[in-house]
């Protein structure tokens, strides 16, 4: 499956901790590790591989060749020049290859010889080619276009428009997938996937996603989803359109493959493979080095391609995973197993962990760690889960450190509601029942809230204090965590005594599986607010949303990720105009990114001549808060908002381990690396902002943004 290197990659950050509230149903076996059968030199950047005509052909970018493997002997048996195109996609017709690269051309290979047929000319650099359904298909991804050739004419069609950025205009698309009722089109900035028709001129349909895909794999009625940006692999089922709970698959996934029902997807930064089912059952396996990038399922096996080296690695696919456990087999483990599970993340925390236990003596963490195994024979399972939960959080309760958090695998119910910790208190901001919406929460089965809100603060894991407002949602919501503080005594059912309008009652709530609310509220639906017509700082259609409010440059970013040069040079626009009297920078609700890709952007900023207000609030977090910690060292900054719930030095680059045999399965994040992006001996946990405004629960429901208001009509002193 051929590919074109992706310009973006991103950092672990907030998105993949919260996307992961469904990433596993914790009751599917994962499937064998694939093993390693052979690795074979090739040249300087392997991008793209397609089995064919008795052989297994490799384009390599570096050198502009194609390279012929007898997969018989694994021998390299053919060495073919492609001077001057760049070569990244190949795929196969019956009686040709076909290989596109970044020289805005494909060109027809005769198999026999390696010898050029034909150039078809295409109107940008080719990031994907795929055969069927009649045709040649080039994904444009920079230029959001599908390209269909006919193979027997060799003309190309004209492009059809694909990637949107959700409220207009050209935006990146990715991968493609190709069955005989059509092409499907990775959307990358319009986070969807697109089904397009054989005729290349037709939309048949499109699945909105949670996330941006970057590459596409089809099996049958499954399409696999990889998601660089969000650090996922997720399965739709093309029949229905149901998409699967994303599963994580390390800092930056690549291009997945598929066959026998199980998918594979390499992580580039730390050279582990991820496979996983459509039952949710997933495992990785890190293989010799970094730099993977294409992973194949073909005639003769799996292959994965080390882009950044020389290689390619073939590998024994995994069997099909067996049927799944039922959820209460996989809760019925022993104390012995669950002991053994916590021995397991003092080992894995103080190998990953640089410095596992700079907030906290590691002599009274181990102790809090044996007591709770010491417990375990008399806990509940929901009493035993709070306790992992307390017993993580507890490594950063001095604050630096809110990327570690426990993430239940299984079914995990949840609350059927949204909620928001306003300064007048906790308000239903979104709900299954609308009449909720709106509602401040009293008590929970009769537990008043200040109560369960002071329960659950131990369980939170922080950068700094405004990481207990944000995160505590993610734990509110869990009916299992209420039960096992004693707020409530069932998951099953769970009361809210509400108050809206004056009216005060109870209401009966039925929790719905984390998958569900995932599809329902989207993955950072747990601790965002809701969209809400009317606030700038809740809309996700742009990733950056630029102009003009009076004397004001309004420009908001949503995630911290590339700016497109139409984004920036918009930007520019509003900036040279006359008559600025001050730059409105928006991070509110912004969970982070990669920490990489906002130099281009600050450069912009730092050109500013007028006061440059920075707004942050509490999901100002991860790599949007080291933007902030950038831009603080700017002379005409200042900060107005909430303070931050991210941090300003601080560790992240979590890397996932799993507790399978705890009462309830869960999965450990564990930071790996410090991010230093202030003076090393500054002792603040977060900016303070210049001009404090918290969020009212009756501004929100009234679309008022009482901060913007006193910004942009200059009565912010």
């Amino acid at each position: 499956m051929p590919r074109a290197r992706l310009s973006i990659v991103s950092s672990i950050a907030l998105i993949t901790l919260i996307a992961c509230v469904a990433c596993s149903t914790g009751t599917s076996p994962a499937p064998e590790a694939p093993s390693v059968r052979a690795t074979i030199t090739v040249g300087k950047g392997p991008c793209a591989v397609v089995e064919a005509f008795g052989k297994v052909w490799v384009t390599l970018l570096s050198s502009s060749e194609l390279v012929a493997i007898d997969p018989a002997t694994n021998a390299v048996v053919g060495r073919y020049s492609m001077a001057g195109l760049q070569p990244c996609g190949i795929t196969a017709t019956a009686t040709a290859l076909w290989v596109g690269g970044g020289a805005s051309s494909v060109v027809e290979v005769e198999p026999a010889s390696g010898a050029i047929k034909r150039t078809v000319v295409v109107p940008g650099p080719v990031w994907d080619l795929q055969a069927g359904a009649g045709a040649l298909w080039v994904s444009l991804g920079e230029r959001g276009q599908l390209v269909r050739i006919d193979p027997t004419s060799g003309t190309a069609g004209a492009p059809f428009e694909i990637g949107s950025r959700g409220s207009g205009g050209a935006g990146r698309i990715g991968g493609l997938a190709v069955a005989a009722d059509g092409v499907y089109v990775a959307d990358t900035d319009g986070r969807r996937i697109v089904h397009v028709a054989p005729t290349g001129t037709a939309l048949l349909g499109t699945w909105p996603l949670q996330y941006r895909p970057a590459w596409l794999a089809l099996e049958g009625g499954t399409l696999w989803i990889s998601s660089t940006d969000d650090h996922v692999l997720a399965a739709v089922d093309t029949s229905s359109g149901a998409v699967g709970a994303p599963v994580p698959a390390g800092e930056k996934p690549q291009d997945p493959g598929a066959g026998a029902g199980v998918a594979y997807v390499a992580d580039e930064a730390s050279g582990r493979l991820t496979w996983a089912t459509a039952a949710g059952a997933h495992g990785s396996v890190p293989l010799s080095g970094t730099g993977y990038w294409v992973s194949e399922v073909l005639a003769s096996g799996l292959w994965v391609l080390d882009f950044d080296g020389t290689t390619v690695v073939r590998l024994n696919p995994s069997p099909a995973a067996s049927p799944s456990a039922s959820p209460s087999a996989a809760r019925s483990t022993p104390a012995a197993s669950a002991r053994a599970d916590l021995d397991k993340l003092l080992e894995r925390l103080e190998t990953l962990h640089p410095k596992p236990f700079h907030g906290i003596p590691r002599s009274e963490w181990v102790s809090r760690l044996e007591k709770v195994k010491a417990d375990l024979p008399s806990r509940t399972p929901q009493q035993a889960l709070v306790d992992v939960m307390g017993l993580v959080a507890a490594l950063s309760h001095a604050g630096r450190d809110g990327h570690q958090i426990v993430i239940p695998l299984g079914t995990d119910p949840m609350l059927p509601v949204q909620v928001f910790e306003f300064t007048d208190g906790l308000f239903i901001t979104n709900a299954r029942d609308s009449s909720l919406v709106g509602a401040r929460i009293l008590a929970v089965d009769g537990t008043p809230i200040d109560t369960v809100l002071s329960r659950l603060e131990p369980l939170v894991p922080r950068d700094s204090p405004a990481s207990v407002p944000l995160f505590r949602p993610f734990f509110f919501l869990r009916a299992e965590v209420l039960l096992g503080l004693g707020v409530t005594t069932a998951s099953d059912r769970v009361t809210l005594t509400v108050e809206r309008a004056g009216t005060q009652r109870d209401v009966d709530l039925t929790p719905i599986p984390a998958a569900e609310f995932a599809a329902w509220a989207g993955p950072l639906g747990v601790i965002h607010l809701p969209a809400h017509d009317g606030l700038r700082y809740t809309d996700k259609s742009e990733l950056l949303q630029v102009e003009r409010i009076g004397t004001s440059v309004y420009a908001r970013l949503n995630e911290v990720h590339w700016p497109s040069a139409d984004d920036l040079a918009r930007l520019k626009a509003q900036l040279a105009k006359p008559g600025v009297q001050r730059v409105i920078f928006d991070l509110r609700q912004n969970p982070g990114g990669d920490n990489r890709t906002y130099w281009e952007l600050v450069d912009v900023l730092r050109t500013v001549p007028v006061p440059l207000w920075v707004l942050t609030d509490r999901a100002t977090f991860s790599a949007a808060s080291n933007l902030a910690t950038e831009l603080e060292a700017l002379s005409t900054v200042r900060f107005a908002g909430e303070p931050m719930g991210g941090g300003l030095n601080f560790w992240d680059e979590v890397e996932f381990i799993k507790l399978e045999h705890q009462p309830i399965p869960v999965q450990v994040g564990l930071s790996t690396e410090y991010f230093e992006r202030s003076t090393p001996e500054d002792p603040r946990l977060t900016i303070e902002p210049d001009l404090p405004v918290g969020y009212t629960s009756a501004d929100y429901f009234a679309a008022r943004d009482v901060l913007l208001d006193r910004l942009r009509t200059g009565s912010e002193d």
